[in-house]
């Protein structure tokens, strides 16, 4: 008799509910469902740990024990939230009849039937998300361009805002997202070595960049310059934006002392993005893997990077 592969739910639940979630736990544990039960409960918390984090990526799905107690309950909204933010599927298993709040859109809902029928219902539901989720990498394959990174600048990115994104797309950040895998990059060298392509994010990237650390507005006029002189043959270069530029990140420390491919050169060790938050402007500097705010009249080197795809 074949083995029924086990599934792993990272279950969400309140304090009040600990004593059906392990008795949940017990029950599923018998039809190859394992719940990962948490019993760190920081209701004063407003994001997940690294290690939450972890754990709802290593998990198939997010299980909600839904009842009066998790509708009142701040950190069962915090990690429903952590689980749409990584793409995870979220079902809600109902303990009592409450209704739901009006901002939760499950993907699956069951009630407390026996056991082994909500079983049948969630291993048939996740099977249908990992067909779905197979054509939609094969697209994206196809494509070469997995991820839709924000080419336009946002002129008011707060920090909350940067971190959110960080996790959502898996970014290494050495204190936002420590445990980001980061991207697995397809570079291609160009130009006698002067441009990357990136066709994990339809990117292309000056290998080197600016010569010397320059202030904002100087910066700006460098890639004006860039443009102007059709560097390379292309126009539309610009400033990444912070999404673009935490791309490049990688988590292993190389030996020429940055966060970074060594294929990209070793001398522009942080550099300008076009975003922006309270009069300041986002950097990121590879030598600690770390974006920070800097004033314009701060001094940081350009890397400029345009789209693959305009020519």
């Amino acid at each position: 008799m074949a083995v029924s592969k086990q599934r792993r739910l990272f279950t969400i639940y309140a304090q009040g509910d600990l004593a059906a979630a392990q008795k949940l736990k017990q029950q599923f544990a018998e039809v190859q469902i394992k719940l990962g039960i948490d019993l760190d409960r920081r209701v004063d918390s407003h994001a997940f740990s690294a290690d939450k984090c972890t754990a709802l990526r290593n998990s198939d799905a997010a299980l909600v024990l839904w009842s009066q107690y998790a509708a009142e309950s701040l950190w069962v909204e915090v990690e429903i939230r952590g689980a749409e933010d990584l793409h995870k599927p979220v079902i809600l298993l109902h303990l009592e009849d409450f209704p739901l709040n009006v901002n939760m859109h499950p993907d699956l809902i069951v009630s407390p039937e026996p056991v082994e029928k909500v079983r049948k219902r969630i291993v048939h539901f996740l099977n249908r998300q990992k067909a779905r989720h197979q054509t939609h990498s094969l697209t994206h394959d196809q494509s070469n361009n997995p991820f839709a990174l924000r080419s336009s600048a946002v002129k008011r990115f707060n920090p909350l805002s940067l971190e959110h994104m960080a996790q959502k797309l898996g970014f290494f950040e050495k204190t936002l997202n420590p445990d980001g895998y980061g991207v697995r990059h397809q570079y291609e060298s160009v130009e006698d070595g002067r441009l990357l392509h990136d066709y994990a994010t339809g990117l292309m990237w000056q290998v080197a960049g600016s010569a010397h650390e320059i202030n904002y507005e100087v910066a700006a006029g460098y890639v004006d310059d860039l443009n102007r002189e059709r560097y390379s043959g292309f126009r539309e270069w610009r400033l990444p934006t912070v999404e673009e530029a935490l791309s490049l990140l990688e988590p292993t420390h190389y030996e020429h002392g940055l966060y970074l491919d060594p294929l990209f050169g070793a001398l522009q060790k942080s550099i300008w993005t076009c975003d922006a938050f309270s009069g300041e402007h986002w950097t990121l500097n590879f030598s600690v893997a770390q974006c920070f705010l800097q004033g314009s009249g701060t001094e940081h080197f350009v890397r400029a990077v345009r789209t693959l795809e305009t020519l």
